[in-house]
């Protein structure tokens, strides 16, 4: 969230803006949820605590295993510089590539950090790598992994 209010405010306001109503289902849902954890915790229930928990697991384990054969990730170096995952974002988006999310992994200050750009089919990962061309693709030793020669020609 910290680098997300270090970005552009106006990007992340328009984006608020635009996706209100979902947004906000999606934050209602949130705090009753997190309304429902700290009632577990005040009552001190390590049952309902352990249940709660291993549900989720089995949820991101899922969800990761459904990851890989659904979503195509693309991974490049980004600068730890206001505004540079909104520069990315806003060519993406001149060129009409749908981002279906986005990650940055391992930003410290003052180092690169990586960021992971999800697609949901392979022809937007190979478009956005294309507008991306002057950034540090990364490559993934996954079945997602990027093939260098659709990279270069």
């Amino acid at each position: 969230m910290t680098r997300i209010v270090a970005s552009d405010p106006t990007m992340w306001a328009a984006i608020m803006a635009t996706n209100r109503d979902l947004i906000s289902q999606q934050l209602a849902s949130y705090l009753r949820e997190l309304q429902r954890f700290k009632d577990l915790i005040d009552k001190q229930d390590q049952a309902g605590l352990f249940e709660t928990f291993s549900k989720a697991q089995v949820r991101r384990n899922r969800l990761n295993q459904q990851s890989k054969d659904l979503f195509y990730d693309l991974f490049i170096n980004i600068p730890d510089q206001v505004g540079a995952i909104a520069g990315v974002m806003n060519r993406l988006a001149a060129a009409n590539v749908n981002v279906i999310h986005l990650q940055v992994l391992e930003l410290r200050d003052e180092i690169n950090g990586v960021l992971q750009l999800t697609f949901s089919t392979p022809a937007d990962q190979r478009r956005a790598a294309g507008v991306l061309n002057d950034y540090e693709i990364i490559e993934r030793g996954t079945k997602n992994e990027l093939n260098p020669s659709w990279l270069h020609g």
